[in-house]
């Protein structure tokens, strides 16, 4: 799961709980890759501290794109943005 979001967005602030979830209770069948678009490290880490989200699981990544030139390629069209994608890197969602 590729999950792009901001630390302005009010909607990635209520679905990032349930993305923490779904890691936290399938660990062996999903990787989640969270990729901040735009803030600064320490505005992105202090957005996940502040709500408690967890540092240290084997398959949640943070990901810091603060250029956006990772997310520029996937032509978004707002945020929060989810892609699952299949074991074999096709995007099936």
């Amino acid at each position: 799961m590729i999950n792009f979001w901001a630390g302005w967005c009010t909607e990635c602030d209520r679905e990032m709980p349930d993305i923490v979830r779904i890691a936290e209770d399938f660990p062996d069948e999903v990787v989640v890759l969270a990729v901040n678009a735009g803030d600064s490290k320490g505005t992105a880490e202090d957005w996940a501290l502040d709500r408690d989200l967890p540092f240290d699981m084997d398959n949640f990544v943070w990901v810091l794109d603060e250029r956006e030139s990772v997310t520029r390629k996937y032509q978004l069209n707002g945020m929060p943005h989810t892609f699952i994608v299949g074991r074999t890197g096709e995007i099936v969602s």
